[in-house]
């Protein structure tokens, strides 16, 4: 049997979309990235249906074990449908069988460069940038942070001196 979900509608009109169950006195409603209870009074009503992801879901199940290709356009119709976390599941589970896979490393943040797939981090060092402090900066930038830094240890230094003089 297929999993079943459901869509939410709110007395205030909004219509949310996971999966439902009954809690005592409201609705508990899940979906991909956690739960929520809203009291009955908020519900006006509870239409059962399929949501992208349990569609997704399901058709993961259904794949063999080493279809990567399979994994690959799952993956893009979960980030079509705002699944992210399914879809980086999906891209990674590709990259797993086909660690080559273009699409899988793209979507994954990876860069191609000279041959060979790098991480955002690889990519900015091999570009000749250096990570401090969390931020990316060319070397001349740091560089000149570096000298920047010198010249206020140096004014701090001449300062310090001339309150210990007086």
């Amino acid at each position: 049997l297929p999993a079943r979900a459901d869509v939410l509608v709110l007395t205030n009109g909004g219509r949310l979309e996971g999966r439902v169950t009954e809690a005592p006195g409201g609705w508990v409603l899940r979906t991909e990235t956690g739960s929520v209870t809203f009291e009955r009074a908020e519900v006006a009503e509870v239409i059962r249906a399929r949501t992208a992801l349990e569609t997704i879901l399901e058709a993961r199940a259904s794949l063999a074990p080493d279809d990567a290709a399979g994994r690959a356009r799952l993956a893009a119709r979960a980030d079509a449908a705002g699944c992210t976390a399914t879809a980086e599941e999906l891209w990674k589970e590709t990259l797993a069988l086909d660690p080559d896979n273009a699409a899988a490393r793209k979507a994954l943040g990876f860069t191609l460069v000279d041959g060979r797939w790098l991480s955002a981090d690889e990519a900015m060092a091999a570009s000749g940038y250096v990570k401090v402090a969390g931020s990316w900066l060319s070397r001349a930038e740091l560089e000149a942070r570096l000298a920047a830094l010198e010249a206020d240890k140096a004014a701090a230094e001449v300062e310090t001196a001339r309150a210990e003089a007086e």
